[in-house]
């Protein structure tokens, strides 16, 4: 790449960034940790610009209320609440209506949040949504109206954005992020018109058959093989890797998986191989399993559990890789005459398909995959949400209602398309010439 493309890229990275689509994940507080914070993989804080349409899945302080939104005062990241365009924060005794701001987004709408009490008398609660400065907190005034804003954890004490006033007290309801316990997921659909297969063999085992009898005799023999299955869904926005997930795949089978990575399986199989010799001859035998590895788009139903109970669902798409076994062969050579190894000459069997398997969803195999409890049905609950994930594949994101409270992203994606034209394509004309 030139010189000019290499500036060209850097003006893109520029004006996207400036656009505010670049998403900087929201750090957790955790008094355990000294100067270090754990990063959300389901929160997150995105720039906003004045007049511009909130971004999907931004979180709102109520149902229905303004959003939650941090801007810098002092050297400060302050949180407060978005009013008329400005985010709007406590600071000492004063408000102070700030610009630029971000606002806090869930990842795809995929988060749950809670509220933990806390006063000064107690110690913070871990996982509050933590600006890098102060923590993330709401509380009730004396007209019974959820204010918004802070709890300063040096001080011990919570800042609040109450009418045209800014609120000091000493007690707060901090906004604490719940990780799901693991998932599961069903209802998985693979979109063959786009899969991708590739085809190989694998020597799973080597035996040799001998008939030491005078006459011709079928000599059989079990042999133990072990094949290994390869199983991934992807790394789904809003979700945790290494988590740990129970996949119900097309066929009905259950699997248990870690959440987010490949999946090695391995399953040992046993095999009766058997071969008509005649007397005083043998035969070498190899064992060839065929696998198939599938590569395609699917779509599905992830259910987030949690520790009390309550399950959050969505759908997802992602992107699946499966490989198995679809075939198994006995390979022979030709048969030979113990005494001296000579080849014997004639019509005689090449291979043997023993197994053959027609489905891309389950392994077929002669012990039986373990299958998780049964769980309940579900009851879809919101809860000021969040959920964590990052997604790495080229396949498209998962797809979910929004929130209520926030806005349709196809109109935010407008003016994001609007915006970069407007703004930056003249930086590109002016560069070129």
């Amino acid at each position: 790449m030139g010189h000019k493309g290499m500036l060209l890229v850097v003006l893109a990275g520029l004006c996207i960034a400036a656009n505010g689509i670049s998403m900087d994940m929201a750090r957790l507080y955790d008094k355990t940790l000294k100067n270090f914070s754990p990063t959300s993989s389901t929160v997150g804080w995105m720039n906003v610009k004045s007049k511009q349409p909130e971004p999907e899945f931004a979180i709102p302080i109520t149902e229905d209320g303004p959003l939650w939104c941090r801007a810098s005062q002092n050297s400060q990241m302050l949180a407060g609440v978005v009013q008329e365009g400005k985010c709007v924060v406590a600071f000492l005794s004063k408000l102070y209506h700030l610009e630029p701001y971000e606002v806090l987004v869930s990842v795809n709408g995929s988060t749950r949040l809670v509220n933990a009490p806390w006063d000064r008398l107690q110690s913070i609660p871990s996982q509050g949504i933590y600006t890098g400065n102060m923590i993330l907190a709401t509380a009730v005034d004396d007209s019974g109206n959820t204010v918004a804003g802070y709890v300063n954890p040096k001080e011990r004490r919570s800042y609040f954005v109450k009418g045209d006033k800014a609120d000091r007290r000493d007690d707060a309801n901090i906004l604490t992020e719940v990780e799901p316990k693991h998932y599961e997921m069903d209802g998985i659909v693979i979109d063959d018109a786009k899969a991708k297969t590739e085809t190989l063999e694998e020597v799973v085992a080597k035996l040799t058959l001998e008939n030491p009898k005078s006459h011709a005799d079928t000599i059989q023999e079990n042999v133990d093989y072990t094949v290994e299955e390869k199983v991934y869904y992807g790394r789904i926005k809003g979700t945790i890797v290494g988590h740990q997930a129970t996949v119900t795949n097309g066929a009905g089978v259950k699997q248990e998986l870690v959440w987010g990575t490949e999946n090695m399986l391995e399953h040992v199989e046993n095999q009766l191989v058997q071969y008509e010799l005649p007397a005083e001859a043998g035969v070498h035998v190899q064992l060839v399993s065929i696998m198939k590895e599938l590569e395609a788009p699917y779509s599905a139903t992830l259910k987030s559990v949690f520790e009390d109970g309550m399950k959050m669902n969505r759908n997802i798409e992602g992107l699946h890789i499966h490989k198995y076994m679809a075939e198994l062969r006995a390979k022979f050579s030709a048969p030979f005459y113990l005494s001296n190894n000579s080849e014997i000459v004639g019509e005689i069997p090449k291979s043997e398909i023993l197994m053959h398997s027609t489905t891309t969803t389950t392994t077929t195999t002669t012990t039986t995959t373990p299958e998780a409890p049964n769980t309940a049905d579900d009851k879809p609950q919101s809860d000021n949400s969040k959920i964590t994930t990052d997604s790495d594949e080229t396949v498209p994101d998962e797809k979910q209602e929004p929130l209520v409270g926030t806005s349709s992203g196809q109109t935010y994606l407008i003016s994001q398309f609007i915006f970069i034209t407007s703004i930056c394509l003249p930086m590109f004309l002016i560069f070129l010439k």
